[in-house]
């Protein structure tokens, strides 16, 4: 299951960096950082290109990273907007940081991420109650975190690691689908097994896949995050690829967030695929199984057959990261949904 991400012995102090408008200023706000930082600031600029700004259903949080580079950036993206409120534009608050830092093996674990996105979103807060651009960058220069630091009331990757196991694969196949559950839950597995065949097969070939996925509004989104992520990659042959990943955050006293969907990038980042941040996809070129009804590719004579071999196993991947909370004696599993 979700195993808890292993401590870095080396404390590490993360500077938060920015990038965007906000009504304060009239110019960008911006930070400097390294390389990571000026991909992700510059995608991040592409939700204004054109001014074809389209509002963020919500905030979200953003774990950037690119194939091949040693460092990725952890961020969470808002709606803001110029002085006059006339025109909205992003802005982001972001940690440029080693992506060892986020590896437990070769896991690659959400919830290492989330008391950065926990952080970030607190400071925000702070920030956004300034008054003058000077006085901005005089706090945003004073904020430090240490990149492993304990927090009051226990790390959230260790709160969500022990809401995780609360879930079955049953219990997310019944969030997602209230109807026709089994049916759609097959097919929802099945088109992933399709999608992940070629790359199973060429375990070594650099991954090229980008998907966007449901989630449902009745178990925490970085649970489900996590747990797919465990799931595609474990059915591509554990390929320890760390990839870029988009959902939205929850407000402050939501326990999950609400129904939507969620980007899991193995590719490298595009700027198109600033469009998966909000409902409509755009021009992102992605499997998208987005929607509890995402319309796709018949199933062919061969579903009937293959999905007796393929889903079973692929069941029995994600039971390994959704857990029981107890061992129920019932013998139920997945496919028993109805």
């Amino acid at each position: 299951m979700f195993g808890l991400f292993r401590r870095s012995r080396r404390l590490e102090v993360l500077r938060v960096l920015c990038y965007g408008k906000l009504p304060l200023a009239k110019d960008f706000l911006m930070s400097r950082g390294g390389a990571a930082a000026r991909r992700f600031q510059s995608w991040v600029g592409a939700l204004d290109r054109g001014g074809r700004v389209a509002a963020l259903p919500r905030p979200q949080r953003a774990l950037f990273a690119l194939p091949g580079q040693r460092d990725c950036v952890v961020g969470t993206i808002w709606d803001s907007a110029d002085a006059g409120g006339a025109r909205k534009f992003p802005f982001a608050l972001f940690f440029e940081m080693e992506r060892e830092q986020l590896r437990d093996g070769d896991r690659v674990p959400v919830f290492a991420a989330l008391d950065l996105w926990e952080r970030l979103e607190h400071d925000y807060a702070r920030l956004s109650g300034v008054a003058t651009t000077e006085d901005f960058y005089r706090q945003l220069r004073n904020l430090r975190h240490d990149s492993v630091g304990a927090r009051p009331g226990g790390q959230p990757a260790e709160r969500f690691a022990a809401a995780a196991r609360q879930y079955a694969p049953r219990d997310l196949a019944r969030a997602l689908f209230e109807a026709d559950t089994l049916a759609r839950w097959t097919r929802l597995l099945w088109r992933i097994e399709r999608a992940v065949a070629p790359w199973r097969r060429s375990p070594g070939s650099a991954p090229t896949l980008a998907f966007r996925l449901p989630l449902a509004g009745s178990i925490p989104h970085a649970v489900q995050v996590e747990a797919w992520l465990a799931f595609i990659r474990a059915r591509a042959g554990g390929a320890p690829v760390l990839p870029s990943i988009f959902f939205p955050a929850a407000r402050s006293g939501e326990p999950s967030g609400p129904p939507g969907s969620f980007a899991l990038i193995f590719r490298p980042v595009r700027e198109s695929d600033v469009w998966l941040l909000q409902e409509s996809i755009g021009d992102a070129d992605v499997v998208d199984l987005g929607t509890a009804d995402a319309e796709g590719e018949r199933e062919g004579e061969d579903f009937a057959a293959a999905v007796q071999e393929s889903l079973e196993s692929a069941e029995a991947d994600l039971r390994r990261f959704l857990p029981p909370a107890d061992r129920r004696s019932d013998g139920r599993s997945c496919a028993s949904c109805r």
